[in-house]
Formats: C-alpha cells, sequence, structure tokens
C-alpha cells in the first residue's frame, strides 16, 4: 500500500472511532483526554519506538523542541515550529499534518472546538510522563490557506 492510501485508511479509521464515540454521547475534550491518555499505554509506546520515536528531554522546554524534531523527521508533519515553550504555557503551528483530514472530520462543517489530535495527545503524553505536569488545550486555530494549526496549550502542574 503506497502512503497516500496508508494516509487514507488512517485518518478515514481515526474519523470513524472519533465519529462512533460522538453518537455514542461522549464529548469531544472526554475523547480528547482520553487519547492521551492512551498513548501512556506500554504497547501504545511500543509502536511509537517501532517507528523511531525517541523524544528526549527532562522539561517542558527540551522535550517539545525534541517532539518537534522527532515528528519533522518522522514524516508525519512537515512543519513545526515552536513559538514558545514554558513551564506554563506551549505555543505550536503544526503545517501538513498526515491527520489533517480527521482533525477536519472530527471539528465538521464550521464547528469551533478542539478536534482531537494524535500530535498534540502523543505530546502531553511524553510531557506528563517526563515530568509529572498536565496539558490543556486552550486555543485552537485551522487556517486553511495554510493548512496549518495552531495550538495554544496552557501547562498545569
Amino acid at each position: 500500500m503506497d502512503a497516500r492510501k496508508l494516509t487514507n485508511i488512517s485518518n478515514a479509521a481515526i474519523s470513524a472511532l472519533v465519529l462512533s464515540m460522538e453518537n455514542m454521547g461522549i464529548n469531544l475534550s472526554l475523547i480528547w483526554s482520553q487519547l492521551a491518555n492512551a498513548f501512556q499505554d506500554e504497547h501504545i509506546r511500543g509502536i511509537l519506538n517501532d517507528l523511531g520515536l525517541q523524544v528526549k528531554g527532562d522539561d517542558v522546554k527540551s522535550i517539545t523542541e525534541s517532539f518537534m524534531d522527532e515528528m519533522m523527521k518522522s514524516g508525519m508533519i512537515q512543519r513545526m515550529n515552536v513559538t514558545s515553550a514554558s513551564d506554563t504555557e506551549i505555543v505550536l503551528d503544526l503545517g501538513d499534518c498526515v491527520f489533517t483530514q480527521a482533525g477536519h472530520a472530527a471539528r465538521g462543517e464550521g464547528r469551533d472546538i478542539i478536534p482531537p489530535c494524535s500530535i498534540m495527545a502523543i505530546l502531553y503524553s511524553i510531557i506528563n510522563r517526563t515530568t509529572g505536569k498536565n496539558l490543556q488545550i486552550t486555543k485552537y486555530e485551522f487556517k486553511p490557506e495554510t493548512n496549518s494549526c495552531y495550538f495554544t496549550i496552557k501547562v498545569e502542574e
């Protein structure tokens, strides 16, 4: 299977899972937080390790910067800019992510919500596992003209 077909089936599967959970009455913020928690699972972490994802660092800033480098190397995103990263807030710009279609499906037409994002969930799980800190996305914006997602994330003790 070529990469485009694999991306399409992955986006379809993620979209179907999110939609089915919404149809069961589970709200998107709960889906998002549980997605982040699921990336703590040893089996799922093993899959990420098999992909070569080796994030280093011991504080929010160094983990976020290492994560950015690893995501770029993996090809899962084509652009990731860390506007700021501290022990209180992270501001990121993600561009041309392989899961963009799934985010669109979760948001729906004109919905002003923060869609579940696998990339952000992975970052959340790594920061939480390493530092014990929790994250909360406080602002999200999608800009179709640049195919970019902008996230502002509050870092909590």
